[in-house]
């Protein structure tokens, strides 16, 4: 692989950088595929980012490696298969380049991720309007700004960079090298204030909503970024055209032309972010600041743009576009109803074509393979009792299925303060407790996997796509209902829009989404028809509320024991003891 900035952009490398930069060359020698994913090592610097493909950076003009380059391989045989398997966002990415280029095909050619194709089928469908969300959203960030000043100007000196390096490609279009420097070093400057600006917003939250009013110097500071941005733009776009035509195709100018490119986008961002909705109509995308981790571990704030709904988004790029689409996924309905997931996804309403819907019933006899467990008398998990409760439930339960256990919690926070006394308590069972966080997602799994005594804590995204089929994973439990925080920005611009419409947030959008949320966490018990275990759901609001009827005929028809804790516990015991 080569640096993404070719022999203009690159800079030169202290020692970390510099020894990590030559562990990638040398795995890159014998690995079959040059995926990060495959890494034997773990990285500590930007290595990574000087030597990875990117998707606007890596195409057969510029690659001078064709037969050798990864990138290269994977295309190839894409383009010779009649079957692709590909995660969402790379199919949304590849839809985007599609919608963007229309009926240019020679565009499309240049740009499009994967080959041709007429037929989609998506897998865990479920998630699809979480990951266009994801995908359709723009962002800026420090970081990303800093990149892109550093393709153009390293910071590290020794004349490297683009500007510096081709400094009489701007002096034939008239433009002083000096000056751009200047102008690269203001980027930085405004990159560092925004940052700031931003973080003082979240008031040690994770996210916050950009109000316009309430924003401080955020407004003025995205301005001043925008500007920079186009007028160093402009001074690429003014470069490249002062070149001769066979110049243009040179490494360094298919450079130059990518970073104008992302300037440009990155304007784009910066103007988006500044704008209002107006005042007389509902937004259609909401502007937020996302607190980030950094690798280093400190932390960074993220500017970001997303769209409320998706629904629109999808019935163009996919639903009209393509003769056949397929949707499959284990939890598509609530209470045996598709309508909720259809509407959110753009399934309904203007499409013009027929849509079917069709529930199958699943391989598993889940009322001899599983039984469900409700405690009637746990506190309710938003009282200060319920952590208490939760600590005294937890250690005798994990006891009975001999670890075994997967624990889904909703929040990292609640994760961390049972981690301890279930460490101490089960550490004389010899039962071993591992959290999420300690360890890549891969390795902890495997750990998990491997070690049939142990119990597994997690949150977000091991509530689906964990498969430990087998004596492993024996005991589910889900310490509290899903419900969506209300306090994210994105969340709270989907329930306005909800609102506004006349229906309510809670039945219409929070309600179906915590169902689904935790049919997925049961799903990760049953995975073969030979498994057998336990379900408990510790929230007794599902005995205690209406909507609690909603989840349970939502689940699958296991064996069902509603009941005070202790005997349920007892009821737990007898059933791994038989």
């Amino acid at each position: 692989p080569g640096a993404p900035g070719a022999p203009g952009a690159a800079a030169p490398f202290d020692g970390a950088t510099a020894a990590e930069v030559r562990a990638l060359h040398d795995w890159s020698l014998t690995s079959p595929t040059g995926s990060r994913s495959e890494l034997p090592f773990s990285l500590r610097t930007g290595a990574w980012d000087l030597v990875c493909s990117e998707g606007d950076a890596c195409g057969p003009r510029r690659c001078a490696d064709r037969e050798g380059c990864f990138v290269m391989r994977v295309r190839r045989e894409a383009a010779a298969a009649r079957l692709l398997i590909v995660n969402h966002h790379l199919l949304f990415a590849d839809l985007a380049l599609r919608a963007a280029a229309g009926g240019d095909r020679g565009a499309l050619r240049d740009a499009a991720v994967l080959p041709g194709f007429t037929r989609l089928v998506f897998d865990e469908a479920h998630a699809i309007e979480g990951s266009a969300t994801s995908f359709f959203s723009e962002r800026i960030s420090r970081a990303g700004l800093e990149r892109l000043a550093a393709r153009l100007v390293s910071q590290r000196g020794g004349g490297h960079g683009l500007i510096p390096l081709h400094a009489d490609w701007f002096v034939s279009a008239g433009l002083p090298p000096g000056g751009l420097v200047e102008q690269v070093e203001r980027l930085r400057r405004l990159a560092q204030r925004l940052e700031r600006a931003a973080a003082a917003l979240l008031s040690g939250e994770p996210s916050a909503t950009l109000t316009g009013a309430a924003d401080g110097p955020l407004p003025g500071l995205l301005a001043a970024a925008g500007g920079a941005l186009t007028e160093l733009a402009a001074a690429l776009e003014a470069a490249l055209d002062a070149l001769d035509e066979p110049d243009r195709d040179a490494p360094d100018a298919v450079e130059l032309e990518i970073q104008m490119r992302r300037l440009r986008a990155a304007a784009q961002v910066c103007e988006q972010l500044r704008a209002a909705a107006a005042p007389d109509k509902a937004p259609d995308t909401v502007r937020w600041v996302e607190g980030r981790r950094r690798g280093d571990g400190g932390s960074a704030a993220w500017l970001v743009v997303s769209p409320v709904e998706v629904a629109p988004l999808l019935r163009a790029a996919v639903f009209a576009r393509y003769p056949s689409v397929v949707l499959t996924s284990a939890t598509l309905t609530v209470a045996g109803e598709f309508g909720f997931w259809c509407g959110r996804v753009g399934l309904s309403g203007e499409l013009s074509r027929g849509v079917f819907t069709e529930c199958y019933p699943s391989p598993f006899a889940f009322r001899e393979q599983a039984l469900v467990g409700i405690p009637t008398d746990a506190p309710d998990p938003r009282s200060p009792a319920h952590q208490a409760w939760l600590d005294g439930f937890l250690a005798p339960a994990l006891r009975a299925s001999r670890g075994r256990a997967l624990v889904l919690f909703t929040s990292y926070a609640m994760l961390q303060r049972c981690y301890r006394p279930l460490r101490l308590a089960l550490a004389p069972e010899g039962i071993a407790v591992l959290r999420q966080g300690e360890e890549d997602r891969h390795r902890l799994l495997r750990r998990f996997r491997a070690d049939t005594a142990s119990v597994l804590l997690a949150t977000d995204s091991f509530w689906e796509g964990v498969d430990v089929p087998g004596e492993a994973l024996s005991l589910v439990v889900i310490c509290r209902l899903p419900f969506e925080v209300p306090t994210h920005p994105v969340a709270v611009a989907q329930m306005e829009r909800v609102r506004a419409a006349g229906a309510d947030p809670f039945t219409g959008l929070a309600l179906p989404r915590a169902v689904t949320r935790v049919r997925q966490g049961f799903g990760r018990l049953i995975r073969s028809r030979e498994d057998r275990g336990v379900v408990l759901l510790l929230d007794a609001r599902l005995t205690r509320q209406a909507y609690g009827e909603v989840f349970l005929r939502s689940l699958p028809e296991a064996a069902l024991e509603m009941a005070p804790a202790a005997d349920l516990l007892e009821r737990v015991r007898s059933y791994f003891a038989g």
